[in-house]
């Protein structure tokens, strides 16, 4: 990830992390689901936040923009992942597009991103 981040930052570009939370954190919804497959799963998972302040302090301490879904996730109105699969479903997929495109437009990155895109050439098709 780092070699990453020097690479785009060479290059110019910006580099935004983005931490999703583990189901676990946002819901009980899967508990018994992982119970059926003998995990074992525990109600503190609901609490956990070392995951995220890990992953914060790592990238801000390398000077990445980095953004946390776990509080979006937490205030969601519908469930973000399926009943029986850890995937974010239709709704979770959503909230994070629109927490990342605030995040975009808020820093200027979405601006310059379209200004860079308008700027490229047109790319032609071969007849086929």
């Amino acid at each position: 990830v780092v070699n990453v981040v020097r690479e785009q930052t060479a290059a110019f570009q910006r580099v935004v992390a983005v931490v999703f939370p583990h189901s676990f954190q946002v819901s009980r919804l899967h508990y018994d689901l992982h119970r059926r497959w003998r995990i074992d799963v525990s109600d503190a998972f609901l609490a956990a936040r070392e995951p995220q302040e890990r992953l914060l302090r790592y990238y801000r301490a390398r000077g990445v923009a980095v953004l946390d879904l776990l509080p979006a996730f937490e205030a969601a109105h519908e469930p973000p992942f399926w009943e029986e699969d850890e995937h974010l479903n239709h709704a979770g997929n959503a909230l994070a597009g629109r927490e990342i495109a605030r995040l975009l437009l808020a820093s200027g990155v979405a601006a310059r991103l379209v200004q860079a895109t308008l700027a490229e050439e047109p790319v032609s098709h071969a007849a086929r």
